[in-house]
């Protein structure tokens, strides 16, 4: 998890509640174009979404953008529904990374980056470990996951020689 849930992270509430909502949801490219296949893209698609969350006063636990999907695990407060939720990240996310990649707009002119629909479903506090785990497995987009893996490592070892794999790319 990110940030950890306690019960102080979820202070705020309605007028005489407090709490949280934690949600699993899912949504992809509009026509399921490839757009975010890109490694800029995938990493700028990811930090636009924390600020869009940070900005509403949600957390994002797990976040997993792939090339034509986004997959992510988020706790918000408990008066805020997953459409609302959904709403507020797609249109927001949207709307940045048209803005951070002008070229979209070649391809959305009308700035509809996201399908119409989402997927979501509430994240409860005994499965919301295995919907973190879900977002952050591998299988989501072995390309990605692997290029995750090499962004943090080195790229080549201390002689300026072959790269750490043994010299394939």
């Amino acid at each position: 998890m990110r940030d950890g849930l306690s019960s102080e992270s979820f202070a705020r509430g309605a007028a005489h509640s407090r709490g949280f909502a934690a949600w699993f949801l899912t949504w992809g490219t509009k026509y399921k174009y490839k757009m975010l296949a890109k490694r800029e893209h995938w990493v700028a698609c990811e930090a636009i979404l924390e600020r869009v969350a940070r900005r509403h006063g949600f957390t994002l636990l797990a976040v997993s953008v792939m090339p034509t999907t986004v997959q992510l695990v988020v706790a918000c407060p408990h008066t805020v529904s997953a459409a609302e939720c959904a709403f507020l990240l797609k249109g927001a996310s949207a709307r940045e990374l048209c803005q951070f990649e002008p070229r979209f707009r070649l391809r959305y002119p009308r700035g509809s980056f996201w399908a119409r629909g989402y997927y979501g479903v509430p994240a409860g506090l005994t499965d919301m470990q295995k919907a973190i785990d879900y977002v952050n497995a591998p299988h989501n987009d072995p390309e990605q996951a692997a290029l995750k893996e090499t962004a943090s490592r080195p790229s080549h070892d201390s002689e300026g020689g072959l790269p750490p794999n043994g010299g394939s790319l």
